[in-house]
């Protein structure tokens, strides 16, 4: 089933906006109103993929925050605490950043 576009939308931009968003259409081979279309209804940067990527990491660094509290409340107590893993949970999470970061650019 073909859907038809009969309504159409105007908007002012300078001519760098207009040459900045000619070239990004160019570069991803769509043309502008697609690429504009895509743009707006979020599909060009990732879409929800990147939203619940972000999501994930967010709750991940909560986490880590939490347990960074956990051990400084114990630390002061005068309890002993472990911190050996934390060196590769901060690296996995850098990882993952970057990997969502990659995505968007």
């Amino acid at each position: 089933m073909t859907i038809f576009k009969t309504n159409s939308v105007h908007f002012r931009c300078s001519d760098t906006d207009l040459k900045t968003i000619k070239r990004n259409a160019k570069e991803r081979k769509l043309s502008t109103s697609v690429f504009i279309r895509s743009a707006c209804m979020n599909d060009i940067a990732g879409g929800s993929m990147v939203s619940e990527e972000l999501s994930k990491i967010r709750n991940e660094i909560n986490a880590i925050g939490v347990n960074i509290n956990q051990i400084t409340k114990r630390s002061n107590q005068g309890d002993s605490v472990d911190i050996h893993g934390l060196h590769s949970v901060v690296d996995s999470i850098q990882r993952d950043i970057n990997d969502v970061l990659r995505k968007i650019r």
